[in-house]
């Protein structure tokens, strides 16, 4: 493990610096913490008010599980959950500071270290349910579901959005007024159309064709789901074919057979009933949301948690002054140094990120979060980042990126972005290859919609050796959630380090010229203007150590 003296004159430096503290929360002792299978939120509301919140979001949770009772739902990134007691409470923790005049009853933020849940938790503002149910249903679709269509995504995000659960009874798909409004005030559902819409194209459209396309999308996605069109078992067996992999226009089909022409007919006349049915679910023969605990919360974690929150808002200063406040409660916390060490990566000052990220390490940090921010720190330092250092000490870099990684994964398995990056570490020289792909392969199942996986683990098979499964991977699964030019990227990476491997084989065996052409012919295919240098610079080094050995 690499150790540094933390510099208590930087730290002092640091706190001088700081301006007079951003409003924060003046009510610690009345925060609780309530933890359940699935969530744990921290609230300045009553109690009670956010274990109902707590159970709805596992009642949301179980009733989408059993869409697809035999695919175990993945959870691949920690959700923190905030539910503030009122708008005066929640105002400063606003995406976009809560500005004058802005009604904001929930939000959902989601990054790749994990997601953010705030709401208003004011009994008198029910509003605040649907943006979240929304919105968390986005985060288990993609997590598990990647490759459905974006009609399919934003009708089921929609349809669940009404979600409400009474006494022992989960009610879906209740009326919304304003695509009801909308439906009814046209003649021309152009359902083909809104079956052809991708995330590009959606980007075209202008207020007319987006409120088409969601009020479409859910009226589709209610009459997929309802009883008159009894088709759950086949909308079970779509969930099952995308999870395996099958392209989503010709699962749509094979599950459903239903064609745009047919549905056209079949959604006009759903879509004009006097009423549309609700599906009510009794909760007792699904899974429940099990124990739930309520305790008080400890002030570090809810000012760390906030800071955090504030930092991945881009509100850097003010996570600061939270941080700073969090530590003085808990002048030990690993987690909260930790989130200072992150602020700093975040402002570019890494030097100083440095030394509060071996303090953050001495003090042991508790949550995986923790270690894979500290991870990312050194794997950006070990690829040149912004420190002065020699090969031994961008080795030193590497090694210890890999080893707060292998505790990040350690502390949470499920943790799809941690195994990402611990697969990610050996691609840094001195690395071997073959160690971090079982890494990637663990993050490819926990992440199936992410592209950059299946990248990283094409560049370490080709490092391998393994060439095959390395087009394998960019011919197939690639090419069904990646970009064009991601695509393009995987191929010319292929390319490249064949040629450096045949360039390198013909140099063993004696073929100077032969060799030095193949490296030529690897530069060419690099695009790369950074890379390409590099490429450059060796091969010019390589041809002077043969001009002197001559």
């Amino acid at each position: 493990m690499r150790a540094r003296a933390f510099l208590l004159t930087v730290a002092a430096g640091v706190w001088v610096a700081l301006s007079p503290l951003a409003a924060q929360p003046d009510d610690l002792d009345a925060w609780t913490t309530v933890r359940s299978a699935h969530f744990e939120i921290h609230s300045d509301a009553d109690p009670e008010r956010a274990a109902e919140i707590v159970g709805s979001l596992e009642r949301l949770r179980s009733v989408f599980a059993d869409l697809a009772s035999e695919i175990e739902l993945r959870s691949p990134a920690p959700t923190r959950i905030f539910a503030f007691r009122d708008a005066d409470s929640y105002a400063p923790y606003k995406r976009g500071g809560g500005q004058v005049g802005v009604k904001v009853l929930g939000q959902f933020l989601s990054h790749r270290d994990g997601n953010y849940i705030t709401l208003n938790a004011d009994p008198s503002y029910l509003g605040s349910y649907s943006v979240i149910f929304h919105e968390y249903i986005h985060f288990l679709v993609q997590s598990n579901f990647p490759e459905v269509p974006l009609w399919f995504n934003e009708g089921l995000a929609e349809y669940y959005s009404s979600f409400l659960s009474e006494g022992g009874t989960a009610y879906l798909g209740q009326p919304i007024e304003r695509h009801l409004r909308w439906l009814h005030g046209t003649a021309e559902l152009d359902v083909a159309g809104v079956l052809a819409v991708t995330r590009q194209s959606a980007a075209d459209h202008d207020a007319s064709g987006v409120g088409r396309f969601y009020a479409v999308s859910w009226i589709l996605v209610h009459y997929l789901l309802s009883d008159e069109a009894d088709l759950s078992g086949e909308l079970a067996d779509y969930f099952t074919a995308l999870a395996q992999g099958e392209d989503s226009r010709g699962a749509f089909v094979d599950a459903f057979g239903l064609r745009p022409a047919e549905l056209e007919e079949a959604i006009h006349a759903y879509a004009r009933e006097g009423s549309l049915p609700v599906a009510a679910l009794t909760l007792d023969r699904l899974p429940g949301a099990g124990r739930v605990d309520i305790m008080t919360a400890d002030p570090a974690t809810v000012l760390v948690g906030l800071g955090d929150l504030l930092a991945h808002m881009g509100r850097e200063d003010e996570a600061s002054q939270h941080i700073h406040r969090a530590l003085e409660h808990a002048p030990e916390s690993g987690d909260a140094w930790a989130a200072l060490a992150y602020v700093r990566d975040r402002q570019q000052r890494l030097k100083e990120a440095d030394e509060l990220w071996s303090r953050a390490l001495e003090a042991v940090p508790r949550t995986a979060v923790s270690y894979l921010l500290a991870g990312r720190h050194y794997l950006t330092l070990a690829e040149g980042g912004g420190l002065e250092g020699d090969g031994s000490e961008l080795q030193e870099l590497a090694d210890q990126a890999r080893w707060v990684l292998a505790a990040a994964t350690e502390i949470d398995p499920s943790f799809g972005e941690a195994w990402l990056m611990r697969g990610v570490a050996h691609l840094l020289p001195g690395s071997d290859a073959a160690e971090g792909i079982p890494h990637l392969e663990r993050a490819r199942q926990l992440l199936p919609g992410r592209s950059d996986v299946l990248l990283h683990l094409i560049q370490l098979s080709v490092r391998d050796g393994r060439e095959d499964e390395a087009i394998a991977i960019a011919e197939g699964p690639l090419t069904r959630i990646a970009e064009p030019e991601e695509v393009a990227a995987a191929h010319e990476e292929i390319e490249r380090w064949r040629l450096v491997r045949s360039a390198n084989e013909a140099l063993q065996a004696g073929e100077i010229e032969a060799g030095l052409e193949l490296f030529d012919r690897a530069i060419s295919v690099t695009s790369d203007p950074d890379l390409r240098s590099q490429m450059e610079e060796r091969l010019a080094a390589l041809r002077r150590r043969l001009e002197e050995s001559r």
